[in-house]
């Protein structure tokens, strides 16, 4: 698979203490190139297929749904041992299903009857 990654380059200043003989010497670096991955939306990653596990959103190519993730994740598992028992996994898509479940959630309204 595809990762699912963008690349982003931000510049920034960083200063430095470094040590020489004892003296310390200040060095500022002006334009410091840091390369950031930042996560393609999550719909490149989750799919709803109604002849996939009833149509639960699932992770693209696999039959494991968003919610057997958010399950693990939710005992305590770590990302490292979600991808030892599912090899197929990535972190990326792993990442992907927390992210589906926070758009869910912001999209989620509460009515109370009165």
């Amino acid at each position: 698979m595809k990762e699912s990654w963008r690349v982003i380059e931000v510049r920034v200043g960083l200063k430095f203490k470094v040590w020489r003989n004892d003296e310390q010497v200040c060095i500022f670096v002006h334009h410091f190139i840091l390369i950031i991955k930042v996560m393609v939306d999550y719909k490149e990653v989750i799919t709803i297929n109604p002849n996939i596990r009833f149509g639960r959103p699932c992770i693209s190519g696999t039959r494991i749904s968003v919610y057997d993730v958010l399950g693990w994740l939710s005992i305590g598992m770590s990302h490292e041992e979600i991808i030892e028992d599912f090899p197929e996994l990535t972190n990326e898509q792993i990442l992907a299903c927390l992210q589906y479940a926070a758009a869910k959630g912001q999209n989620t309204k509460i009515v109370v009857a009165a």
